[in-house]
């Protein structure tokens, strides 16, 4: 018998320990948690410097299908369209992003993540049109096996073996007025359809526009 009420993070304890049905509950701060930690893995494969932000780190946990409660090593690696990845943000992790922002998402996220060899765009179709409501993602296979070990004793080395193999694919983001400078990708070795695009013109760089404002509501 308790000797008074339990309220606050005592009784979300108590809710877990007791409750079968409560043991996915997330524990307080923990979506924040995972948040940080897709930030640190966006910072240690590289991603360039606009691309860690809160906004990636929410697409990578719905790429992985992870909870505020998931560890990575249960991760999973469905494919998922940019409208679910930001209700995944909603849901799991309380951020509310406005429906207009979904460009956003898609030109300052998930196309950086498929220049960086981090995800692929429509495995099943890759033709697909981009205005197709079955436009896709998927966490690219090695990256996705690499993901899992994150935290653990494992992820250091096979973090540099992936960044070994990648670095034939690696994307080279310069110049600090924003241009973005893509140096042509070779197709991969594992039997892919040809390379994503046809080499462009020596010192011909592609510039992203202006990335504007997308700060979500919080839960």
């Amino acid at each position: 018998m308790l000797d008074e009420p339990l309220i606050g993070q005592a009784a979300d304890e108590a809710l877990r320990t007791y409750c079968k049905e409560m043991h996915h509950m997330p524990k307080a701060n923990r979506p924040q948690k995972r948040i940080d930690e897709a930030l640190a893995a966006l910072r240690e494969l590289g991603l360039p410097r606009a691309q860690q932000n809160e906004r990636s780190a929410l697409a990578l946990l719905a790429l992985l299908k992870m909870r505020p409660a998931d560890s990575w090593a249960s991760a999973s690696n469905p494919p998922i369209g940019t409208t679910p990845i930001m209700e995944w943000a909603r849901t799991h992790y309380g951020r509310t992003y406005a429906p207009n922002t979904r460009e956003t998402f898609r030109r300052f996220t998930l196309h950086q993540f498929v220049d960086a060899g981090l995800i692929v765009a429509n495995p099943d179709q890759p033709d697909r049109p981009v205005n197709s409501p079955k436009y896709c993602y998927q966490i690219e296979p090695e990256a996705f096996a690499l993901l899992r070990t994150f935290g653990s004793d494992e992820w250091a080395q096979s973090l540099a073996r992936w960044r070994e193999r990648h670095e034939a694919l690696k994307v080279n983001f310069a110049s600090a007025d924003g241009a973005v400078i893509r140096r042509w990708a070779p197709a991969r070795a594992n039997g892919d359809r040809a390379a994503r695009s046809a080499r462009p013109p020596l010192g011909r760089a592609s510039r992203e526009p202006r990335e504007p404002a997308d700060a979500p509501r919080r839960a």
